[in-house]
C-alpha cells in the first residue's frame, strides 16, 4: 500500500520514542507504510520499529497475564494465611508481635491492631512464662526449631492450652524474626487431665483394694502390669520387668507347680482362672495372692491373650487360719469340757451336737443323743418348751430353769445358759447346762433355816427388850435403897463401908446405863418408824442440841456443809448423828478443843456422809472391832461407856440399806463414813 500526501501537507514521520510511549499506554500503533520518498535507510529503520512494536506487544500481553496470576496467587495466599486452622505470629528478636493472622487474633480474643507491637509474653499465663523464656532463649541461641506447651490468657481471662512451635528466619532487611505456629490443645489437655485423674483414681482404688491388673500375651509372652502389681509383689517398677519369668521367680517354691497347672487348666478348658498362691517378696515376706483371669482365643481355639487381676488376700488367709484355729480350739474345748454342752436347732428343737459331758450326764451315748429332740429331754409341756426356745432365739432371755429327764427316767433340775450363735450361715442355740438339783435343795433348806433364824432373832430381840425393860425396875430399887442406906446410916458407917456403898451405886448405875443401851440396840429393828423424807441438816442440829451441855463443857466446834434430804427414819437418824458426834466429844485430844465437821457427797444412787474429828484416832487393826457390841478399846476409868454406841450406829445404817466404816490413824483424828440410799431400801 502506498501512502500519498494529502492536501494539507506531507505525512509526518513517527519517532521510536513515540512508538514506545504509545506501547506503554497499551495502545496499538500502526506504523504507516514506508512512502516511496523514504530512503532505504529510513525504510530499514521503519521496518525494525515495526518488528520491535510486535515484540513489545507480545511482552506486554505476557506481563499482564503474569500480573493477573500474581494477584490471584497473592489473594489465595492471604486467604490461606488468615483462615488457617492454626495461629501464625511473626515476633521480633525483642519479643514484640509484628504480625498475626486472623486465627491467632481469634485465639486471644483481641483485635489485630491491639496485638501488633505488643510483647508476646503479655499474653502468657504467669506460671508458664519461665517455660516460654527458656524456650525463646534456646531458639535464639541455636536457631533450631523449638516446641513447648503453655497457656495463653484470652481477653475473657479464661486461659487456653496451646502448642507453641517456633523457628527463626531473616526478613527482607536481614533482621532475625521468629515465626511461631500456635495450635489450640485445650481440649486435648482436658482429656489428658481427665485420663490422669481416672488413672489416679484407678491406681488409688487398686492400692486401697490391694489388687493389680495384668495383661499377658500368650503367643509371645509379652506382659504388662499395672503399678499396683509391682507393689503387691514388693518390686520396684523402675528396676523390675513385668514378665512371666519374674512372676515365677517370686512364687513360693511349694506353690509353683500348682499355680502353673491352674493356668494351664484355665487355658485348656476355656474357664476362668481362680488361683490362690503364695509369693516371697524381695524382703522375704510371704504374702497370699488370689489371681483371677480370662483368656481370649483365635478362630482355631488357640489362646492368644489372658487378662486378669491379682489381689492381696494375706489378711483374709490369716483370718481364715485364725478362724480354723479357733474352731479347732472350740471343738477341743467343746468335746473335753466338764460342763454339759448342747447345740440345738432353734426352729425344730433337734439336738445338732453334744459333748462327752452331755452324753455322760443324760446317760446316752453321743451318737444316740444327737438323734434326740430337746422335747425328749425337757420334762415341760412342749408348748412351754417352744415358747422358751423362741425367747432364747430372739435374745429376750438367756437363762432358764428346766426339769430335764435322764435316760433312766430320773428328773434333774438344770440351769440352762443359752444364746443364739451363727455357724456356717445357720443360727443355732449354744446351751451350757448345769445340774442345780442339789443347789435347789440346799437353797430350800437355807430358806427354811433363814426363816427359823429370823423367827429366833425376833424372839431374842423381844426377849432382850422385855428383859432389859423388866430389869430396870429392880435395879432402880437397888440403887435407891443403897443410896437411902448411905444417907440414913452415914454416921454409923466407917470409911470402908462408905466405899462399898459407893462401889455398889456405881455398879448399879453402870448396869442401868448398859440396860438402857441394850434396850436402844434392840429397838433399832423392833421399834423403827416408817421411812420418810428426812432433812439431815435439821436432824443433825437436833442431835447437836441434845449434846449441848457436853459441847459447851469441852469448848467443841461443830460445823457442817449443806446436807441433803434422804428417805430415812428420822428418830434413828438423830440417834446416829448423836452417837457419832458424842463419840468424837468423848475421844477428844487432851488439851485441845474438839473440832467436828459433817459433809455429804452424792454418789448417784446413794449419799456418803462423813463425820470428821481431830481426836485421838484409832489404830487400823481395830477398824472393824469398834462396831461389835460390847467391844471396848480403852479402860472404863479412862473413857466411860458401855461399848454399844457404834454397834447401834452400824445397825441403824444397815437397816437403811447402807454401810459404815472408819478411816483413821492414831493421833490423827478419825473420820466415820456411812451411806444412805437416795430411795428407801426394798
Amino acid at each position: 500500500m502506498t501512502n500519498k500526501p494529502t492536501e494539507s501537507g506531507p505525512t509526518p514521520s513517527i519517532s521510536p520514542e513515540q512508538v514506545l510511549s504509545n506501547l506503554s499506554e497499551e495502545q496499538t500503533v500502526l506504523l504507516p507504510a514506508a512512502p516511496e520518498s523514504l530512503s532505504p535507510e529510513e525504510a530499514r529503520v521503519l521496518q525494525e520499529l515495526q518488528v520491535s512494536q510486535i515484540e513489545l506487544e507480545m511482552q506486554n500481553k505476557e506481563l499482564r497475564r503474569t500480573q493477573t496470576e500474581l494477584e490471584a496467587s497473592r489473594s489465595r495466599y492471604f486467604d490461606l494465611y488468615d483462615l488457617a486452622p492454626v495461629g501464625y505470629f511473626t515476633i521480633s528478636e525483642q519479643g514484640l508481635i509484628l504480625e498475626a493472622n486472623l486465627t491467632a487474633v481469634r485465639l486471644l480474643g483481641v483485635a489485630r491492631s491491639n496485638l501488633v507491637r505488643q510483647p508476646f509474653s503479655r499474653f502468657i499465663y504467669p506460671q508458664d512464662k519461665d517455660s516460654y523464656y527458656q524456650h525463646r532463649k534456646q531458639l535464639l541461641a541455636t536457631g533450631e526449631p523449638q516446641v513447648c506447651e503453655l497457656r495463653l490468657i484470652r481477653k475473657d481471662v479464661v486461659p487456653i492450652w496451646v502448642r507453641y512451635e517456633a523457628s527463626t528466619v531473616q526478613n527482607a532487611v536481614g533482621a532475625t524474626v521468629c515465626l511461631a505456629v500456635v495450635s489450640d490443645i485445650t481440649e486435648r489437655k482436658h482429656t489428658e487431665k481427665s485420663l490422669q485423674l481416672a488413672n489416679e483414681r484407678l491406681n488409688l482404688a487398686q492400692r486401697v483394694a490391694r489388687f493389680g491388673v495384668w495383661d499377658w500375651d500368650v503367643t509371645d509372652g509379652a506382659t504388662v502390669w499395672s503399678s499396683e502389681m509391682f507393689h503387691l509383689f514388693g518390686l520396684d517398677p523402675d528396676t523390675s520387668t513385668a514378665s512371666f519369668e519374674t512372676w515365677r521367680g517370686i512364687l513360693h517354691p511349694d506353690d509353683r507347680v500348682a499355680a502353673g497347672q491352674k493356668i494351664e487348666a484355665a487355658l485348656r478348658e476355656h474357664t476362668m482362672l481362680d488361683s490362690d498362691y503364695r509369693i516371697v517378696t524381695p524382703d522375704h515376706q510371704v504374702r497370699w495372692i488370689n489371681a483371677t483371669g480370662k483368656a481370649t482365643y483365635d478362630d482355631t481355639g488357640r489362646p492368644v491373650r489372658m487378662i486378669g487381676i491379682c489381689t492381696d488376700i494375706t489378711e483374709r488367709r490369716q483370718g481364715e487360719e485364725v478362724l480354723r484355729t479357733r474352731e479347732e480350739q472350740f471343738r477341743t474345748m467343746f468335746e473335753n469340757h466338764d460342763a454339759v454342752m448342747l447345740l440345738i436347732n432353734p426352729e425344730t428343737g433337734a439336738i445338732i451336737d453334744a459333748n462327752g459331758a452331755a452324753a455322760r450326764f443324760y446317760g446316752y451315748d453321743s451318737a444316740t443323743l444327737i438323734t434326740k429332740n430337746i422335747n425328749n429331754i425337757n420334762a415341760l409341756d412342749p408348748d412351754e418348751i417352744n415358747a422358751e426356745r423362741f425367747h432364747a432365739l430372739h435374745g429376750e432371755r438367756n437363762t432358764f430353769i428346766f426339769p430335764h429327764r435322764l435316760a433312766g427316767g430320773e428328773i434333774r433340775m438344770v440351769e440352762v445358759n443359752t444364746s443364739p450363735i451363727s455357724h456356717k450361715g445357720q443360727t443355732i442355740l449354744f446351751s451350757i447346762i448345769h445340774d442345780i438339783t442339789d443347789r435347789i435343795r440346799a437353797e430350800e433348806q437355807l430358806r427354811k433355816t433363814l426363816a427359823e433364824l429370823s423367827r429366833s432373832n425376833e424372839e431374842l430381840e423381844q426377849f432382850a427388850y422385855v428383859a432389859s425393860h423388866d430389869l430396870r425396875e429392880p435395879l432402880r430399887m437397888v440403887v435407891s435403897y443403897t443410896q437411902l442406906l448411905a444417907r440414913r446410916y452415914d454416921d454409923q458407917l466407917d470409911d470402908e463401908a462408905r466405899k462399898f456403898i459407893t462401889y455398889a451405886v456405881e455398879g448399879a448405875t453402870r448396869m442401868q446405863r448398859l440396860i438402857d443401851d441394850l434396850l436402844a440396840f434392840s429397838r433399832v429393828a423392833t421399834k423403827g418408824q416408817l421411812q420418810e423424807s428426812a432433812p439431815t441438816g435439821e436432824l443433825l442440829d437436833v442431835a447437836v442440841h441434845n449434846l449441848q451441855a457436853a459441847i459447851e463443857e469441852n469448848g467443841a466446834v461443830i460445823t457442817h456443809d449443806a446436807l441433803p434430804a434422804v428417805q430415812a427414819d428420822r428418830t434413828q437418824l438423830i440417834q446416829l448423828f448423836q452417837n457419832l458426834v458424842g463419840n468424837a466429844l468423848k475421844f477428844r485430844r487432851p488439851g485441845e478443843p474438839p473440832h467436828i465437821h459433817v459433809t455429804a457427797r452424792n454418789l448417784g444412787q446413794e449419799w456418803q456422809f462423813s463425820v470428821a474429828d481431830n481426836g485421838i484416832g484409832i489404830d487400823l487393826q481395830f477398824n472393824e472391832r469398834i462396831f461389835v457390841i460390847f467391844q471396848r478399846l480403852h479402860a472404863r476409868e479412862q473413857y466411860p461407856g458401855t461399848g454399844i454406841g457404834l454397834a447401834i450406829c452400824k445397825r441403824i445404817v444397815e437397816r437403811h440399806g447402807g454401810r459404815i466404816w472408819v478411816e483413821s490413824t492414831p493421833g490423827g483424828g478419825a473420820t466415820f463414813h456411812f451411806t444412805l440410799g437416795c430411795h428407801p431400801p426394798a
